[in-house]
């Protein structure tokens, strides 16, 4: 039997991928934040302007780092019941944002590949619609094989029928 990708699950008629998060990133960034609050939290009246100073570029980056890695939060699922492809965002305090794509408006789902910054390539999956939009999965896979066992399970699940159907 194969095993199923990390951030994949089946629930029902729904297959979801969560999008992972680095969790190690926004670990960075809460340290970076408590540092700079820490200066902060340290200083007299007037060694204030100094702590500011000081603390300001931490509170920042940790903030960044933080932002950054949190707006990439988003969960694909491929609801094979409705026949419906949705893409859940979770921007940073924001409200969630979704979008949906019924089955019959989806012309395919892919894997593409671009290059890594460090050379090499990265593969990521895709899905196009039929009028021609693209809806590209943040995550990348290192290798073509790991992103095509995820696609071949996205295919056979999408092509299985609903358990009511069942």
């Amino acid at each position: 039997m194969k095993r199923k990708p990390k951030g994949m699950k089946i629930k029902g008629d729904q297959l979801v991928i969560n999008e992972p998060i680095s969790y190690g990133m926004l670990a960075i960034g809460s340290v970076f934040i408590c540092i700079g609050l820490t200066q902060l939290n340290f200083a007299t009246a007037d060694q204030l302007t100094a702590s500011l100073t000081c603390a300001a570029p931490f509170v920042l980056f940790g903030v960044v780092v933080m932002l950054g890695t949190s707006s990439k939060a988003s969960t694909y699922i491929f609801d094979r019941r409705d026949r419906v492809f949705l893409v859940k965002k979770y921007p940073f305090m924001q409200p969630m944002k979704v979008e949906r794509y019924p089955f019959k408006d989806l012309r395919t789902v892919e894997v593409e590949s671009k290059s890594a910054s460090e050379g090499g390539l990265l593969y990521y999956l895709r899905v196009i619609t039929k009028d021609g939009r693209t809806v590209k999965f943040d995550y990348t896979y290192d290798t073509d094989r790991e992103a095509e066992r995820v696609l071949d399970q996205i295919k056979s699940f999408v092509k299985s029928r609903a358990s009511e159907d069942v």
